[in-house]
């Protein structure tokens, strides 16, 4: 983690904002990728960074822009704060329903008997009869905590069979505990991710709150260096929660997918929103260039 400190001047223009908004855009990506080492713990250089052309226009435009990103920004914030209230109110649901059917014969199976367990993979370049696809890094599981995955930073290219559809629950390791995410499109989980592909939209919701809740035991799933790998073997025996479908899965369902909607709902506006300013800054970029 790096630390980029403003003068006063600096933050009384906005330069902390504007800076911010720049390194997400496509161009700025691009630039930090080249110098990274592309792994789940890639880092960017202090000298890349400090390298790194950012467009500055005249002061009454870019003032405009810094007025409509802070409107923007306040957006995205009260859509983060919806997005994890719902997942609070289904995890607090998800609690509730154990609560009501605790008991001593209450039943359990093990993760690789309710679903697919596949294992991650390097990225790869491109290939015959391979197609371009998502890439999902642990990284990538580590810094979703609102349980959707919608995008990676990074793709790959793969066979048909090895895409995991939406809807695919991935888990990686962090310090203490295991992040668990349910994916809003076709990817390839990488290596140190595990990704469980189920049907059953009731058997996923079930399962993803209940991986969700079991993060500090599925520490024990984890393997290598620091436990930054997930075993896949080890996680496919862990056993967890699995009651009566009828009574208690597709009732939590009922009730936890709409939250989920509402949540997922929610950050896609964040996600419109955020391309809108850097669209605009990619494209005030390219007018810079064009002008020298």
């Amino acid at each position: 983690m790096g630390v980029v400190r403003f003068t006063e001047t600096g933050q009384q223009y906005g330069i902390s904002t504007w800076l911010k908004w720049w390194l997400k855009t496509p161009e700025a990506r691009a630039r930090c990728s080249e110098s990274s080492a592309g792994s789940a713990h890639s880092t960017l250089t202090i000298a890349t960074l400090t390298q790194l052309p950012v467009p500055m226009p005249p002061l009454d435009l870019r003032t405009r822009l810094l007025r409509t990103m802070r409107l923007i920004e306040r957006r995205m914030m009260l859509n983060t704060r919806i997005a994890a209230c719902a997942m609070e109110l289904a995890d607090a649901h998800f609690a509730r329903c154990l609560e009501e059917h605790k008991d001593a014969t209450r039943p359990v199976a093990a993760i690789g008997d309710v679903g697919e367990v596949v294992g991650g993979m390097r990225r790869s370049d491109v290939f015959e009869g391979g197609n371009p696809v998502a890439w999902a890094a642990p990284a990538e599981v580590l810094r979703h905590r609102l349980a959707h995955l919608d995008r990676t930073d990074q793709t790959t290219w793969a066979l048909r069979h090895a895409v995991c559809a939406a809807g695919t629950i991935l888990v990686a390791p962090r310090p203490g505990g295991v992040e668990t995410v349910v994916s809003r499109i076709p990817l390839v989980p990488g290596r140190g991710t595990l990704a469980v592909r189920i049907e059953r939209e009731a058997d996923r919701m079930w399962l993803l709150h209940e991986l969700r809740s079991r993060s500090k035991e599925l520490v024990s799933t984890a393997q290598g260096q620091q436990g930054r790998e997930m075993s896949r073997k080890a996680f496919t025996r862990f056993t967890v929660s699995w009651p009566d479908s009828i009574h208690v899965r597709e009732p939590f369902a009922r009730v936890a997918a709409p939250l989920h909607e509402r949540a997922a709902m929610a950050l896609d506006e964040n996600r419109v929103l955020e391309a809108l300013i850097t669209t605009e800054l990619t494209r005030m970029a390219e007018q810079s260039k064009g002008r020298r």
